[in-house]
Protein backbone atom coordinates (compact mmCIF):
# COMPACT_ATOMS: atom_id res chain seq x y z
CA UNK A 1 0.00 0.00 0.00
CA UNK A 2 1.42 3.25 -0.64
CA UNK A 3 0.85 5.52 2.66
CA UNK A 4 1.76 9.07 1.50
CA UNK A 5 3.66 10.79 -1.52
CA UNK A 6 6.18 13.65 -1.22
CA UNK A 7 6.57 15.53 -4.80
CA UNK A 8 6.27 18.98 -6.79
CA UNK A 9 2.44 19.88 -7.94
CA UNK A 10 2.52 19.79 -11.46
CA UNK A 11 -1.21 20.49 -12.28
CA UNK A 12 -4.35 21.52 -10.62
CA UNK A 13 -7.89 21.28 -11.77
CA UNK A 14 -10.83 20.58 -9.29
CA UNK A 15 -11.09 16.95 -10.70
CA UNK A 16 -7.21 16.15 -10.61
CA UNK A 17 -3.68 16.77 -9.33
CA UNK A 18 -0.02 15.32 -10.70
CA UNK A 19 2.26 15.46 -8.86
CA UNK A 20 5.75 14.91 -9.93
CA UNK A 21 7.73 12.30 -8.28
CA UNK A 22 11.33 11.99 -8.63
CA UNK A 23 10.15 12.79 -12.39
CA UNK A 24 7.27 10.31 -12.35
CA UNK A 25 3.50 11.45 -13.07
CA UNK A 26 1.59 10.52 -10.68
CA UNK A 27 -2.37 11.77 -10.70
CA UNK A 28 -4.44 11.64 -8.45
CA UNK A 29 -8.31 11.93 -7.76
CA UNK A 30 -8.40 15.07 -4.90
CA UNK A 31 -10.59 15.44 -2.12
CA UNK A 32 -11.56 19.22 -2.69
CA UNK A 33 -9.90 20.63 0.78
CA UNK A 34 -6.82 19.59 -0.09
CA UNK A 35 -7.57 21.56 -3.74
CA UNK A 36 -7.85 24.48 -2.08
CA UNK A 37 -4.62 24.43 0.11
CA UNK A 38 -2.12 23.64 -3.05
CA UNK A 39 -0.47 25.83 -5.96
CA UNK A 40 1.63 24.98 -9.21
CA UNK A 41 5.25 24.12 -8.21
CA UNK A 42 4.73 23.59 -4.70
CA UNK A 43 5.94 20.78 -3.28
CA UNK A 44 3.72 18.70 -0.46
CA UNK A 45 2.94 15.61 0.84
CA UNK A 46 -0.23 13.59 -0.21
CA UNK A 47 -1.69 10.56 1.66
CA UNK A 48 -3.08 8.17 -0.98
CA UNK A 49 -5.36 5.44 -0.83
CA UNK A 50 -5.07 3.55 -4.13
CA UNK A 51 -8.40 1.91 -5.43
CA UNK A 52 -9.21 -1.01 -7.91
CA UNK A 53 -12.11 0.68 -10.79
CA UNK A 54 -13.55 -2.49 -12.22
CA UNK A 55 -15.56 -0.60 -14.44
CA UNK A 56 -12.71 0.28 -16.55
CA UNK A 57 -10.00 -2.05 -14.93
CA UNK A 58 -7.71 0.20 -13.67
CA UNK A 59 -6.28 1.60 -10.80
CA UNK A 60 -7.07 5.03 -9.03
CA UNK A 61 -4.89 6.88 -6.55
CA UNK A 62 -7.21 9.65 -4.43
CA UNK A 63 -5.24 11.94 -2.73
CA UNK A 64 -5.61 14.01 0.90
CA UNK A 65 -4.76 16.46 3.07
CA UNK A 66 -4.31 14.75 6.34
CA UNK A 67 -4.41 11.12 7.53
CA UNK A 68 -7.19 10.99 9.48
CA UNK A 69 -9.41 12.37 6.12
CA UNK A 70 -8.08 9.26 4.01
CA UNK A 71 -8.46 6.71 6.97
CA UNK A 72 -11.82 7.89 7.22
CA UNK A 73 -12.26 7.32 2.91
CA UNK A 74 -11.24 4.22 3.52
CA UNK A 75 -14.04 3.23 6.39
CA UNK A 76 -16.41 4.93 4.07
CA UNK A 77 -15.62 2.61 1.08
CA UNK A 78 -16.18 -0.93 3.35
CA UNK A 79 -19.56 0.62 3.86
CA UNK A 80 -22.08 -1.46 1.40
CA UNK A 81 -22.98 0.48 -1.86
CA UNK A 82 -20.93 3.51 -0.67
CA UNK A 83 -18.21 3.94 -3.52
CA UNK A 84 -15.21 6.00 -3.49
CA UNK A 85 -16.79 8.64 -5.72
CA UNK A 86 -19.51 9.43 -3.22
CA UNK A 87 -17.02 8.85 0.23
CA UNK A 88 -14.89 11.80 -1.76
CA UNK A 89 -17.82 14.38 -1.85
CA UNK A 90 -18.37 13.10 1.59
CA UNK A 91 -15.21 14.37 2.93
CA UNK A 92 -15.27 17.24 0.35
CA UNK A 93 -18.73 18.57 2.18
CA UNK A 94 -18.00 17.74 5.91
CA UNK A 95 -15.24 17.41 8.55
CA UNK A 96 -13.93 14.05 9.85
CA UNK A 97 -14.57 15.41 13.17
CA UNK A 98 -18.16 16.55 12.31
CA UNK A 99 -19.03 13.49 9.85
CA UNK A 100 -17.91 11.07 13.39
CA UNK A 101 -20.08 12.76 15.40
CA UNK A 102 -22.53 12.52 13.25
CA UNK A 103 -21.91 8.80 12.93
CA UNK A 104 -21.62 7.93 16.45
CA UNK A 105 -24.53 9.72 17.35
CA UNK A 106 -26.85 7.93 14.90
CA UNK A 107 -27.63 11.16 13.06
CA UNK A 108 -29.37 9.71 9.56
CA UNK A 109 -31.36 13.66 8.92
CA UNK A 110 -27.82 15.06 9.21
CA UNK A 111 -25.75 12.27 7.31
CA UNK A 112 -28.11 12.19 4.27
CA UNK A 113 -27.76 15.92 3.94
CA UNK A 114 -24.30 15.57 3.07
CA UNK A 115 -23.62 15.08 -0.90
CA UNK A 116 -23.83 12.27 -2.49
CA UNK A 117 -25.96 10.88 0.55
CA UNK A 118 -29.65 9.36 0.83
CA UNK A 119 -31.44 8.54 3.64
CA UNK A 120 -30.41 4.33 3.06
CA UNK A 121 -27.02 5.39 2.12
CA UNK A 122 -27.16 7.08 5.86
CA UNK A 123 -28.85 4.57 7.40
CA UNK A 124 -25.96 1.97 6.21
CA UNK A 125 -23.09 4.51 7.73
CA UNK A 126 -24.65 4.72 10.81
CA UNK A 127 -25.15 1.00 10.94
CA UNK A 128 -21.78 -0.26 9.51
CA UNK A 129 -19.84 2.51 11.35
CA UNK A 130 -20.83 3.29 14.47
CA UNK A 131 -18.78 1.01 16.24
CA UNK A 132 -15.91 1.74 14.85
CA UNK A 133 -15.85 5.03 16.42
CA UNK A 134 -15.26 6.30 19.92
CA UNK A 135 -18.70 8.37 20.57
CA UNK A 136 -18.12 11.62 21.55
CA UNK A 137 -21.22 13.25 20.72
CA UNK A 138 -24.25 13.58 22.54
CA UNK A 139 -26.88 14.09 19.46
CA UNK A 140 -27.31 15.84 16.63
CA UNK A 141 -23.45 17.81 15.21
CA UNK A 142 -23.13 21.56 14.91
CA UNK A 143 -22.90 20.81 11.22
CA UNK A 144 -25.94 19.42 10.18
CA UNK A 145 -28.18 21.53 12.84
CA UNK A 146 -26.49 24.53 10.74
CA UNK A 147 -27.09 23.13 7.74
CA UNK A 148 -30.85 22.05 8.98
CA UNK A 149 -31.34 26.22 9.74
CA UNK A 150 -29.97 27.51 6.61
CA UNK A 151 -32.14 25.09 4.78
CA UNK A 152 -35.18 26.20 6.88
CA UNK A 153 -34.37 29.63 6.01
CA UNK A 154 -34.86 28.83 2.16
CA UNK A 155 -31.52 27.86 0.77
CA UNK A 156 -30.37 24.31 -0.77
CA UNK A 157 -29.23 21.33 1.16
CA UNK A 158 -25.84 21.71 -1.19
CA UNK A 159 -25.97 25.93 -0.76
CA UNK A 160 -26.29 24.84 3.07
CA UNK A 161 -23.55 22.73 3.14
CA UNK A 162 -21.21 24.68 1.31
CA UNK A 163 -21.89 27.86 3.26
CA UNK A 164 -21.56 26.17 6.71
CA UNK A 165 -18.18 24.45 5.65
CA UNK A 166 -17.29 27.49 4.82
CA UNK A 167 -18.04 29.14 7.78
CA UNK A 168 -16.52 26.25 10.01
CA UNK A 169 -12.88 26.83 8.61
CA UNK A 170 -13.36 30.82 10.03
CA UNK A 171 -15.12 29.49 13.70
CA UNK A 172 -12.90 28.09 16.37
CA UNK A 173 -13.69 24.86 17.85
CA UNK A 174 -16.75 24.77 20.26
CA UNK A 175 -18.60 27.60 18.52
CA UNK A 176 -22.68 27.00 18.83
CA UNK A 177 -24.71 26.46 15.85
CA UNK A 178 -26.09 30.22 15.93
CA UNK A 179 -22.37 31.67 15.23
CA UNK A 180 -22.08 28.87 12.30
CA UNK A 181 -24.96 29.99 11.22
CA UNK A 182 -24.35 33.86 11.12
CA UNK A 183 -20.92 33.27 9.51
CA UNK A 184 -23.04 31.37 6.84
CA UNK A 185 -24.97 33.72 6.29
CA UNK A 186 -22.43 36.01 5.63
CA UNK A 187 -20.64 34.04 3.35
CA UNK A 188 -24.28 32.61 1.47
CA UNK A 189 -24.80 37.11 1.26
CA UNK A 190 -20.98 37.37 -0.39
CA UNK A 191 -21.48 34.61 -3.29
CA UNK A 192 -25.20 36.94 -4.08
CA UNK A 193 -22.85 40.06 -4.23
CA UNK A 194 -20.52 38.34 -6.37
CA UNK A 195 -22.96 37.45 -9.14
Amino acid sequence: MMDFIEGRIEWIDKNSIIVNVNGFGIALIPVETLVEKLETGMKTRIYTSLVFNINNGSFEVYGFDTREKRDLFEKLRGVSKIGPKTALRVLSTVEPSDLIDMITSEDVDGLSKLAGVGKRSAERMVLELKNKFERVGTGKSVFSDAVEALVNLGYSPKMASYAVREAMKNVEFGTDVSQVVKESLKILLSEVRKK
